[in-house]
């Protein structure tokens, strides 16, 4: 999920990890520690966050299936959260499911989109490599592929060149991950266009 939890005005990304455990990261990767939270493991309905009482800020919306008995959790984030910060309130696990975000003081209006279709194959990976796979709607001045550990620390940042930037064209970069552990990964890939900056970020499993 994504939303400005830390007040400073910049989205944070909040990872869903297998322990049960929903940290908070900056953009730059660094970690938030005054926000976490606790969840279910299993099978349970993904975690929301939304306004659903109307006063401005996020609650945080989780179920727990425990087979034959469901509850429904809402409480208050361990940090406030403006609830016209969350740009994406819910986890799903479905690698088109992006958003665009502006990192300057004006960002892409509406149908300027150029990023899209950010995904990982195969995923989950088994083998040593994946390819992290994007689709261009117009050339871009600057292109930036990373990849996060669930801790938020960067593991790797693909090469990348200027057939990787051309427009109106399917792209696709080899991660080497051969030497990481089992675990979810974040991608996350940034470009500049005449458009301006977009981010789009997607998960990735490496399964040993």
């Amino acid at each position: 999920m994504i939303a400005d939890v830390d007040g400073d005005g910049a989205q944070d990304v909040i990872p869903i990890l297998p322990d049960g455990r929903r940290p908070a990261y900056r953009a730059d990767g660094s970690p938030i520690p005054d926000f976490v939270e606790l969840g279910s493991t299993g099978s349970s309905a993904p975690p929301i966050l939304a306004d659903l009482d109307g006063d401005g800020q996020a609650e945080w919306i989780e179920a727990f299936d425990a087979g034959v008995q469901l509850s429904v959790v809402v409480r208050r984030p361990p940090l406030p959260v403006p609830a016209a910060s969350v740009g994406w309130g819910q986890y799903r696990l479905f690698p088109t499911r992006n958003t665009v975000f502006p990192t300057g003081p004006a960002g892409p209006g509406p149908g300027t989109q150029v990023l899209t279709e950010v995904y990982a194959y195969p995923n989950p990976s088994r083998g040593g490599t994946s390819r992290i796979h994007y689709r261009l709607g117009a050339d871009a001045t600057v292109l930036s592929v990373r990849i996060y550990d669930p801790l938020g620390a960067l593991v790797s940042e693909l090469p990348t060149g200027p057939a990787d930037r051309a427009g109106s064209a399917e792209h696709a970069v080899v991660w080497d991950h051969s030497s990481l552990a089992s675990g979810i990964y974040l991608c996350r890939v940034e470009i500049q266009s005449s458009r301006g900056t977009e981010v789009q970020l997607s998960t990735l499993a490496v399964v040993r």
